[in-house]
This record gives C-alpha cells, structure tokens and sequence, in this order.
C-alpha cells in the first residue's frame, strides 16, 4: 500500500516496509555474527602464537618482547568485542524475524476494507470517531481507515506472539498445584521448569501486551511520529522468588512505573493480571485516551 509523502506526519510504522525492515535487519545480523567470527579467529591467534612462544622458548631481542606485551593486551578487546558482536547480531535477528511475521500479517489482511478494519477497532474498543479520518484521507482518498493496516498487522503479530508466550507458561505455573505426588528428581525438575515459565510470564509475555496496548494507542492516534512503551515508563519485572517477597512481605506488587513527569501511580502486576487483553491494558496506560 503506498503511501505519498505530504507534510501531515504518520506513525513511523504506517511509513515503513516490513519486508525492507526485515531484510535490513538480517543483513546487520549477519555482519555482526562475521565480525564476531573474525574477532574469535584473532583472539585465538593470538592465543596460539603466546603459547608457542612459551613452549617454544624462543628468546625475543629488540622490540618483539614489547610487541608480545601488546598483543597480549589487546586480545581480550578481540574477545569483549566477539561477544558484543554476538548479543548484537542477535537482537538484530530476532527483529528480523519480528519483523517478518509483520509482513506475513500484512499479507493477510491485505485484502481488508473499511467493513472488517471497523469490526477489528470494535472488537478491541476503539472509537472510530476519535481516528483522525480527514488526515488519513489525505493518504488515502477512497478508503482512509486502510492507511492503518500497518500498524494493525504489527499488533496482531504482537499480540499473536504474546498469547503464545503466555500459554505456554500457563500451562507450566498450573503444575504448581499438581496433587500427585512426585520424586525428589522430579520436583527439581518441575521448580525449574515453573521458574522458567514464570520469567517468561514477567520478563516476556507481560512486556508484549504493554507493548501491544501502546500499538492500540497508536492506531487510534496514527499522527503520533514515534511512541514506544519505555517513553511511557519501566517495567519492573522479577523472578518468581522475588516476586513472592515483594507481595508477601513488602506488601507492594508494581510492575509499571511511569515517568515521573506523567504523574502517574504505577501498575501492579495484580492490575496486570486482572487486564491480559491489550485492549485492557491500554486503558491502564492511556486512561484518557
């Protein structure tokens, strides 16, 4: 769908190509992880030729000792360096693939006319009557409401990825109350399992509904340039021990602090719990919006 370039601004995510944003991605990711490539190779040359020197007891005159010296300083930079490159090139490819199920959602709703985008804005209790359809008319004449498949198809994506996530980890926190009885080794293996479902349940699937409720947010107000959820405020997420003390014995439970300057009181995991669909959750966020 193309958009013509005129002076009223749109959600950035209403300007860009998913396919163009993926593919950009993967290319950063790819250059990273050979960086991180060439920076082990040098690392362990490095290494090979220090050992061989030791082993070798061969007897440096002149500069080589000092040169050694440097060379042995530095090789933990090529290290630092490889590692930076990995956690980089990682994160560019996980938003390659984000990115990606974008595009996959676009297709698939490619096809949507005012009809259905009206009964997604009703399905997720947005006002239509609070879009600003003159100015997304200026991009699209005819029907205006389809300058937001973007931003709808990113939400969907999003919100596909967090009930996968959530599910999953709702399914292992239920073993919690399993009654049967289990063996030692197989109580082990189930708090770990628990555990992990719970760091997915706070440091994933929660972030990706607060994220999916900014989407909301946008699509009702597609003219805001630029908004993501750390511009609102912090998510404070804690393992599932910590996340015990905080409730039992401190008797506070926030997981939302919003910046200062919005005067906000934060949003407990509690209100988290109680308001799972994005379109909940944007309430919380946006209560006047």
């Amino acid at each position: 769908m193309a958009i013509r370039p005129i002076a009223t601004p749109l959600n950035r995510h209403l300007l860009e190509n998913p396919e163009s944003c993926a593919r950009s991605s993967e290319r950063k990711a790819l250059a990273f992880h050979l960086i991180e490539k060439i920076c082990w190779v040098a690392f362990l040359a490095i290494l090979a030729s220090v050992v061989f020197v030791s082993y070798a007891g061969v007897t440096l005159t002149g500069s080589m000792p000092f040169a050694l010296l440097l060379t042995i300083m530095i090789s933990p930079a090529f290290a630092i360096g490889a590692s930076r490159c990995a956690i980089i090139g990682t994160i560019h490819h996980k938003n390659g693939q984000f990115e990606r199920g974008v595009a996959h959602q676009l297709q698939q709703i490619a096809a949507w006319e005012e009809p259905q985008i009206r009964q997604f804005l009703l399905e997720q209790h947005l006002d239509v009557q609070r879009i600003p359809v003159e100015i997304l008319r200026e991009f699209n004449a005819q029907s205006p409401l389809r300058v937001l498949l973007p931003l709808i198809a990113r939400f969907r994506h999003l919100r596909d990825v967090q009930m996968q996530l959530e599910g999953a980890a709702q399914n292992t926190l239920r073993q919690r109350i399993a009654p049967q009885p289990l063996s030692e080794t197989a109580l082990k293996i189930r708090s770990v399992s628990v555990q992990h479902a719970w760091m997915v349940h706070e440091f994933e699937a929660f972030p990706k509904g607060l994220e999916a409720a900014v989407l909301l947010y946008l699509i009702q107000n597609p003219i805001v340039p630029h908004l993501t959820l750390s511009d609102v405020g912090t998510i404070s997420a804690k393992s599932l021990q910590d996340r015990h003390v905080a409730r039992t014995y401190a008797g506070i439970d926030p997981y939302f602090t919003f910046h200062a300057d919005l005067r906000r009181n934060p949003i407990s995991l509690g209100q988290l719990e109680q308001n799972i669909e994005p379109w909940a959750l944007k309430a919380l966020l946006f209560p006047r919006a």
